[in-house]
């Protein structure tokens, strides 16, 4: 049981120095709350403004009755904002949409010809594309230790952003923006071997394709904090709407949860191939007959590092079967995770 603070006012001595820093970040009222808690008292309005850029290059050059090469760039590029609530305070910094989405297409293409006979044509192309689909805060390294947060817990952040605060009873989280980095890739090579002889036309090729992405998510890495009226209500244990306070909760540095997640970047990529051969041959005037033969084989997804979780295997030797001193215990234990 919790006695409330005279005049229900916590004293100066008692808050909490980061929430001292962190109340910064919520601007002023500017209309009447919403609800019994004080909610809801901040109405904003906000102008979003795209920018993207796009050239398409085309170059094709013949060097002769028998060569021939030509190549594409294609190339776009934006830049994406979110609606900021706390546009043109102090608390924009850190307004949860304080990002944008930043995306980039790189996709080059050359494709060769060559005519050795009147016969034979033989082809051979090579395209990659790269897209970069980025959601990135509009700030970085942020110096958390004018906040009042230890050294030792700033030291231990994979990035230098405002961790998220939540707030229950309606009030708007702080911090923590949305931090994702995605590249999208793939390489295409594709070959064909086309011969006329006689009645035949005969034609054979092949493909290898490797599609991927890379994928590192930091956005919960600064940490989240979640406060609730719990900790200053008269009895945690009883549930009752008309006490307690989740900024109370923050300023007398009572979390109701806290975590830390620590990313690990991921490339995952699977591999695709393919390989043909085909035979038209011209019968007679009225009757052509196809034949031919196509192999195609795509692996599984699989992951650069081995970081990604494909099975167990109930018969791998467990990495503890070795501590075990019982023979026939040790024996039994059997069993581990399968990665690629």
């Amino acid at each position: 049981i919790r006695d409330p603070f005279p005049n229900n006012v916590i004293p100066a001595t008692r808050i909490n120095p980061v929430a001292r820093q962190l109340m910064q970040f919520w601007p002023a009222p500017k209309s009447t709350p919403a609800n019994a808690f004080g909610a809801d008292n901040f109405v904003n309005t906000d102008v979003l403004h795209d920018i993207a850029n796009q050239f398409t290059v085309k170059v094709d050059h013949t060097f002769n009755t028998k060569h021939m090469l030509a190549g594409t760039l294609a190339w776009y590029d934006s830049k994406e904002p979110f609606q900021l609530h706390f546009r043109g305070t102090p608390a924009e910094i850190a307004d949860r949409n304080n990002y944008k989405l930043f995306r980039t297409v790189w996709a080059p293409v050359l494709n060769y010809t060559w005519t050795p006979d009147p016969t034979t044509v033989i082809t051979a192309r090579y395209g990659t594309n790269t897209f970069d689909d980025d959601c990135l805060p509009l700030y970085d390294d942020y110096d958390l230790g004018k906040l009042g947060f230890d050294s030792a817990y700033v030291s231990a952040l994979q990035t230098k952003l405002i961790p998220r605060i939540n707030l229950s009873d309606g009030f708007r989280e702080i911090g923590s923006n949305t931090n994702i980095h995605i590249k999208w890739i793939s390489h295409n090579l594709l070959g064909n071997y086309s011969k006329f002889f006689g009645r035949h036309n005969f034609k054979a090729g092949g493909a290898y394709r490797q599609i991927g992405v890379d994928f590192f998510d930091l956005s919960s890495n600064p940490g989240t904090f979640t406060f609730n009226r719990i900790f200053t209500q008269l009895d945690p244990n009883v549930a009752n709407s008309a006490q307690g306070h989740p900024i109370a909760s923050l300023l007398l540095g009572y979390p109701a949860s806290g975590s830390i997640e620590v990313a690990t970047p991921l490339q995952f990529y699977t591999r695709y191939y393919s390989g043909y051969f085909q035979d038209d041959f011209r019968f007679s005037t009225a009757l052509t007959i196809n034949m031919g033969l196509r192999y195609e084989y795509e692996t599984d997804i699989m992951e650069k590092n081995n970081h990604l979780l494909v099975g167990f295997d109930r018969n791998a030797k467990n990495p503890i079967a070795d501590k075990v001193t019982d023979p026939a215990l040790r024996d039994r234990i059997k069993g581990g995770l399968m990665y690629a």
